[in-house]
């Protein structure tokens, strides 16, 4: 796997729509632009809308639904472990 990393919201957007990655992972809590908005304008794009998103939150319970309804395709919990979260990559793969 190769890593990206962005320090916002918009930083990640304009990254993805420069190397179009297999899978964003994002946390909800972002600067600038959030994780939701950032998948929602994933989704909006054709040239990112097959982007799987991984959203990672510390309030999974309250915070699911509402990434769920933006369109990611995974939510994990914080704290999330590195095997659950390469498990979900893969799957997410898989599934593409």
């Amino acid at each position: 796997m190769e890593v990206f990393t962005a320090e916002n919201g918009n930083l990640a957007l304009d990254a993805v729509r420069r190397a179009v990655p297999d899978v964003v992972v994002t946390d909800v809590d972002m600067p600038v632009m959030d994780g939701l908005d950032l998948c929602r304008q994933l989704r909006a794009d054709a040239l990112t809308r097959h982007v799987a998103v991984v959203v990672v939150t510390g309030d999974a319970s309250d915070q699911a639904r509402a990434a769920l309804d933006a369109g990611c395709d995974a939510v994990l919990g914080k704290p999330c472990s590195r095997t659950l979260l390469l498990a979900t990559i893969r799957l997410l793969l898989e599934r593409r």
